[in-house]
C-alpha cells in the first residue's frame, strides 16, 4: 500500500509519520534510506569481487553444508567403483531455475545437478539423463498425443542404470511471495504440500521397478515428502545457488558418511 504523505516525499527528505499506521513503515523506511539511497559499506566493493575464486568456493560450501539428509538406508555414500551407470532423472535435473529460487543476481555459469554428476565421475561412470517429466504441467512436447510423455524414457534410462538419483520439487515458478505474477497461484499461497501431480506419478513409476534410488528435493517451502519415504534415500537440497550441482562429490560420494551413523540411530 502507498502511504500519499511519503509518495511525495524525496528520497532524502521523509515526513515524521502522523498515523499509527504510518508509524509502522519506520523500520521499512530506514531500511530502504539506508540501503537504497545513503552511501554505505558495500558500494565500496570492487566489482571483480563478484564470482571471485574466494566467493564462489564460499558458494559451494554453504550449498554442501545447507543439504539436509532426510533419510538414508545405508546408500549414502555411493561407492564409486561399484556403480557402471548411474540415471539422473527429473525436472530439476538440469534445471538452473532450480538453483536460484527467489532473490537471486545473475551468474556468468550454473552448473545443475546432472552437470556436477557429469563432472565428478567423468569417464568412469556413464550418466544416462532424462527430464521424466515437467514440474507441473502433463506433457513435455505440446504435440505429444498423450500427458506424461517423457515417462517412457525415464523408465528405459532407470532399466539400464545401477543407482538413480531423481531430482524433484519445485522452482520460483510454482512458490514465491503475495503478488508474485510469476506464480502459479498468483497469491504465494499452494493449494496443498505435495508435488505437483506429474512428478507423483513419475516417482511411482520409478518405485514400481525397486531400483536403488535417491531422491532430491529442490524447494523453498514446507512440502509433505510421505510419497518419497520408499526411496533408498531423500535429501533436501532446498536452493542450493549457481554452484549447487557442484555439491554432488559430498553429499553423494565423500559426505553423509557421519550423517548416515546418526540417521540409523535415530
Amino acid at each position: 500500500m502507498l502511504i500519499p504523505s511519503l509518495a511525495v516525499a524525496t528520497p532524502f527528505s521523509f515526513p515524521l509519520p502522523s498515523s499509527p499506521q504510518e508509524k509502522s513503515y519506520i523500520p521499512a523506511l530506514t531500511y530502504s534510506k539506508g540501503f537504497i539511497f545513503d552511501e554505505n559499506k558495500f558500494d565500496k566493493i570492487d566489482y571483480l569481487e563478484v564470482e571471485s575464486k574466494k566467493h564462489l568456493n564460499l558458494a559451494r560450501e554453504v550449498a554442501e553444508e545447507s543439504i539436509v539428509l532426510l533419510k538414508n538406508d545405508g546408500i549414502l555414500p555411493l561407492n564409486k567403483e561399484k556403480i557402471k551407470t548411474i540415471g539422473v532423472i527429473g525436472p530439476n535435473a538440469n534445471s538452473r531455475r532450480s538453483l536460484d529460487g527467489n532473490y537471486h543476481g545473475t551468474a556468468s555459469r550454473y552448473i545443475t545437478a546432472l552437470e556436477g554428476i557429469q563432472d565428478y565421475v567423468g569417464e568412469d561412470i556413464r550418466v544416462l539423463y532424462s527430464v521424466g517429466c515437467e514440474l507441473s504441467s502433463e506433457k513435455s512436447e505440446v504435440l505429444s498425443a498423450k500427458p506424461y510423455d517423457r515417462i517412457s524414457e525415464a523408465l528405459s534410462v532407470a532399466d539400464y542404470c545401477d543407482v538413480i538419483v531423481l531430482c524433484l520439487g519445485l522452482d520460483e515458478t510454482l512458490e514465491g511471495e503475495e503478488g508474485d505474477t510469476g506464480n502459479a497461484y498468483f497469491s504465494g499461497d499452494k493449494k496443498d504440500l505435495l508435488l505437483p501431480k506429474p512428478q507423483q506419478i513419475l516417482l511411482d513409476a520409478l518405485l514400481n521397478l525397486n531400483k536403488p534410488m535417491i531422491v532430491s528435493i529442490f524447494s523453498g517451502s514446507a512440502m509433505d515428502l510421505r510419497i518419497a519415504q520408499n526411496a533408498n534415500a531423500l535429501l533436501q537440497t532446498w536452493y542450493p545457488g549457481a554452484m549447487g550441482g557442484s555439491t554432488c562429490k559430498y553429499n553423494l560420494w565423500r559426505g553423509f558418511s557421519e550423517c548416515k551413523i546418526a540417521y540409523n540411530n535415530i
